[in-house]
């Protein structure tokens, strides 16, 4: 091998400090925020240690492909151990530079060429073969968890997010920002500084994978964080993706901020059912209050067209029913929005076990009772109530004046029994 490949190999190999220096200086490609028609990206591997990667966009045209393991130096734009052969390619307009890495023993052998023609590596060469493999090493997230580990140990938060700056891809982006939610507490501001970058991935999937990281791994997260946190997500707009989001956030304290934001992006999601398991999440969580939980029920009674997600989600409600006044009027109210009477028989017999004789709901929970249609399924429903109403004789009024709406004479008759 000729001085000259050898030097600007050790250069690449993060010995000389010329090429170190030069990696930051790289061009720093801003993340797109519209990965539509202008963008794409493919990365494929299989289980022995080969794989292909490339990015195309406005800024960039890059493709690497390999066969074997290697191990990425400490600076990110070389390689420092290599079983086996890579090559990273770059288009710039008409000029297309290549870097074929090959395994020479305990040495690492690279043939530098423009458009097919090969260059000695000199140090004007050895710096643009650092950048495109810098380039090809951010894109394409290999080792990111490692990569963002000797980031943070060289300069902290800051580092990584400086990293984490120069990526185009989103999915790049997030599996940084979860490598870094992953490696260390993080601080009040490098959490608002994550928040930040998350809030500019435009695509659901990645921005609710990051921020469910933070939820996941930073144990020391404060309520106010969160809040934060649950701010950057207004922009996801799939119902899965919310919904899952709030599966990771309902698993921690939830202050007045984050509980609202919770409830803003409830009402945002369409689905039924993702709606129902979204609320059955939050409503499960001991620091989502009564109050929030009443506000919740109010949303899930206008925005929820399915009777029996409806039910299931004030079903979910019962315990709060049983200690909280406000809750139990909010769900006597959600449950008169459902048009079925059977799912309406259901419900209101949970509530009616669930509603403690000192409440003073009990007259609206007869009042929802009598609006079902169906002669049998009310009279089911007024005896239920029957067996947990206080006896008092002002309900008792209530009780017969909902018996006797019953158009059966056999049904009205079985409800006035259970009253004796």
């Amino acid at each position: 091998m000729s001085k000259s490949i050898r030097s600007a190999l050790a250069a690449l190999l993060g010995v000389a400090s010329m090429v170190a220096g030069a990696a930051s200086n790289a061009t720093a490609y801003p993340l797109i925020t519209d990965q539509g028609s202008g963008f794409s990206v493919n990365h494929i591997t299989d289980d022995k240690g080969n794989g292909n990667f490339w990015i195309k966009s406005d800024d960039i045209d890059l493709r690497a492909n390999w066969e074997g393991a290697f191990v990425i130096n400490q600076a990110g734009d070389g390689f420092s151990e290599l079983d086996g052969r890579i090559e990273v390619e770059q288009r710039v307009g008409r000029e297309r530079q290549r870097v074929v890495f090959i395994s020479d023993g305990d040495a690492i052998e690279a043939l530098y060429s423009i458009n097919d023609r090969s260059r000695e590596i000199d140090d004007a060469a050895a710096r643009r073969i650092a950048e495109m493999t810098h380039l090809f090493v951010l894109e394409s997230a290999i080792d990111a968890e490692r990569r963002v580990a000797v980031l943070f140990s060289a300069g902290g938060a800051d580092a990584v997010f400086a990293e984490i700056n120069k990526i185009q891809g989103h999915h790049s982006a997030r599996k940084y920002l979860v490598a870094l939610a992953k490696t260390a507490p993080l601080s009040g501001s490098a959490i608002a500084r994550y928040a930040k970058t998350v809030a500019r991935l435009d695509a659901d999937h990645e921005t609710r994978k990051a921020i469910s990281a933070i939820f996941d791994h930073q144990s020391n997260l404060s309520p106010e964080a969160r809040a934060v946190l649950l701010k950057a997500a207004e922009g996801i707009e799939g119902d899965h993706e919310i919904r899952k989001l709030m599966e990771a956030a309902a698993a921690g304290e939830l202050t007045r901020g984050a509980t609202a934001t919770s409830l803003d992006l409830l009402r945002r999601i369409s689905g039924d059912h993702e709606t129902r398991k979204g609320a059955e999440v939050l409503l499960a969580n001991a620091s989502f209050s009564d109050q929030a939980a009443a506000d919740l029920l109010a949303l899930i009674a206008a925005n929820i067209g399915s009777d029996h997600e409806k039910r299931k989600i004030i079903e979910t409600a019962a315990d709060r029913v049983s200690t909280n006044e406000d809750v139990a009027g909010a769900a006597i109210e959600a449950a008169g929005e459902i048009g079925s009477d059977n799912e309406r028989r259901r419900v209101i017999e949970t509530l009616a076990e669930a509603l403690p004789e000192r409440s003073s709901r009990w007259s609206a929970l007869i009042g929802v009772a009598a609006d079902i249609s169906s002669d049998n399924e009310k009279r089911k429903t007024l005896e239920t109530i029957a067996e947990h109403m206080p006896d008092t004789s002002s309900l008792a009024a209530r009780y017969r004046s909902a018996a006797n709406t019953i158009g059966s004479d056999r049904e009205r008759e079985k409800a006035l029994e259970r009253l004796k």
